[in-house]
């Protein structure tokens, strides 16, 4: 859920739409590299650490540009230790984070 601080002063909540777009800017830009652990993951669980080996050796486009899925998430504001688990947390449709989030299977969608 969306949760927004609204100034005391206002009666209206500010609007979330400008969040929302660019949360879903994000998804987009992260769409290829989420498919690709799909496939890569098939129906098993495996560790975002095994996962972040087998994305090390493919590339992604970012704008005209290929490059390291690190450089793609930290384009999209994921950085540091857990990143690859924030941008999967973006994906539950696709994903479900298990054993203390170092593990993730596929949604039971």
């Amino acid at each position: 859920k969306l949760v927004k601080a609204v100034p005391a002063a206002s009666s209206q909540p500010e609007s979330i739409e400008r969040e929302t777009a660019r949360t879903e800017k994000k998804k987009e830009a992260l769409f290829d590299l989420m498919d690709s652990l799909v496939d890569w993951l098939g129906g098993g669980e495996k560790s975002l650490r095994a996962a972040a080996l087998h994305l090390a050796r493919t590339r992604f486009d970012l704008g005209d540009k290929q490059v390291l899925y690190k450089d793609l998430l930290r384009a999209q504001g994921f950085t540091g230790f857990g990143a690859l688990a924030d941008a999967v947390r973006m994906f539950p449709q696709m994903f479900k984070l298990t054993r203390g989030d170092y593990f993730f299977k596929r949604s039971a969608n």
